[in-house]
């Protein structure tokens, strides 16, 4: 019935269950298990400090190669 199955895990103990489910439904089926780890959207205010960091880098840059 199933040829390919696909587990997202997170390090939670609900994911733990969920991989060994698959694990059995691939290994009942005799299907293809593919286990991946997903993380949650970062927050907004990452990006601000990642396009900061990047002028400051830049910066840095032009005074070193001059």
């Amino acid at each position: 019935m199933y040829r390919k199955i696909l587990v997202p895990v997170d390090g939670s103990h609900r994911a733990a269950l969920a991989a060994e489910h698959g694990a059995q439904l691939a290994k009942h089926f005799k299907a293809h298990l593919t286990i991946f780890h997903v993380i949650p959207p970062l927050p907004p205010y990452v990006n601000k400090y990642e396009d900061r960091l990047g002028e400051v880098y830049h910066n840095i840059e032009k005074q070193i190669v001059r």
